[in-house]
Formats: C-alpha cells, sequence, structure tokens
C-alpha cells in the first residue's frame, strides 16, 4: 500500500483522472486543498474525492470561500466580484448552481463534515509528517483554528 498527496487541480479533471487511475485500490491519498475554480470540472473533481474511499480530503481557501460563496451566490456576486473573477470562480458556482438541490445539500454537507484542514501523517521510518493545504507553524499545530491551516 502506497501513500501519495497531491494539491491545487483546479478544475482539472484530466489530471484527476491521471492520479485517480494511478493508484491502486489499497493506496491512501491526501487531497490537500483546492480542487475548484480556474477549470471546468471542480464540482466534478469533489464529488468524486467525496465518493474515494482512498482519499482523505484536506479543505483548501478555495472551498473555504465557495461555502462562504454558495450562502447566498446572488450576494457573493455582488460583494466578492473582484475575488471572484480573479480567481476564476464564476465557473463553479454556475456548475453548482446547475446541479439538483439535493446534490448541493450533499455536496456542501460532505464539505462541512468530511473534510479536515490538518491531519497527521506517519510515515514508514515511524516519522510524523503534518499535512494541510497551506504552511504552517509547530505552533499552529495546537491550534484548532482552520484559518492556520488553510
Amino acid at each position: 500500500m502506497a501513500k501519495y498527496a497531491f494539491t491545487d487541480i483546479h478544475g482539472n479533471y484530466d489530471l484527476w483522472l491521471a492520479i485517480k487511475n494511478y493508484c491502486k485500490k489499497d493506496d491512501e491519498i491526501f487531497f490537500l486543498g483546492d480542487a475548484i475554480d480556474r477549470g471546468p470540472d471542480g464540482i466534478k473533481i469533489m464529488q468524486e474525492l467525496f465518493k474515494d474511499k482512498r482519499v482523505t480530503y484536506i479543505i483548501g481557501n478555495h472551498e473555504d470561500m465557495f461555502l462562504d460563496y454558495v450562502k447566498d451566490i446572488n450576494m457573493a456576486l455582488l460583494t466578492q466580484k473582484s475575488i471572484i473573477v480573479e480567481n476564476e470562480t464564476l465557473v463553479t458556482l454556475q456548475a453548482f448552481q446547475a446541479l439538483s438541490e439535493q446534490e448541493q445539500e450533499e455536496l456542501i454537507h460532505n464539505l462541512k463534515t468530511k473534510t479536515v484542514y490538518k491531519t497527521l501523517y506517519i510515515n514508514k521510518d515511524n516519522k510524523k509528517i503534518y499535512l494541510s493545504h497551506s504552511g504552517f507553524s509547530f505552533k499552529d499545530l495546537l491550534s484548532d483554528r482552520p484559518a492556520d491551516f488553510i
């Protein structure tokens, strides 16, 4: 059983397919966030990451922003327009709106309950490796504030 980590695929479904098909059924996959924005298939990638039992999903800043935006997409488009344009988020919001209400609720539920903002991996030499989307200090390891890791 091998362990793999990857991050920041930003809607590139071909990249996710290559990773998913490269990894074997008993491998462990750590996804370090930012499945969405910039590319057209971020929502589809997120849905597949949640279904793949090999994946530990560590939330990134783009997923964190997405959760804020979907509370009220129209308000987000009015008040966060420059950030949405800068991060190429519109394609993600449009794909989310194209989902059924049930699919939307399931995706939001999964983002809130099936993601972590940090995790510990112990390698074969018994060394501790801490994983998160962003860098952090060892002082931050004692923190329970997601912002310290996203």
